[in-house]
């Protein structure tokens, strides 16, 4: 399996599921090759997904939630702290 990044292409060396069978769930250990060496600035996002009958097993569920499929925003709450605690 080859991945495409902007200018570098992955190939997947290894492949090993860590817990050992598919039927409690997977989490890979992939080990990937690059075609050329890192650079400074370089990363790899990695966006797993979910089987789609664990999900709407899920969302069956549960009661009374949002459209999961709307967009949701986060915001983050900066603090400041100074020495006297405000």
């Amino acid at each position: 399996m080859r991945l495409n990044a902007t200018k570098m292409t992955f190939t997947i060396t290894r492949k090993e599921n860590l817990h050992g069978d598919e039927k409690n769930g997977a989490t890979l250990f992939l080990a990937m090759a690059c075609d050329r060496a890192y650079q400074p600035g370089d990363h790899l996002g990695v966006f797993p997904s979910n089987r789609e009958d664990i999900v709407a097993g899920i969302l069956d569920r549960l009661a009374d939630l949002p459209d999961p499929d709307a967009p949701v925003e986060l915001q983050l709450l900066k603090e400041n702290h100074t020495p006297n605690g405000t």
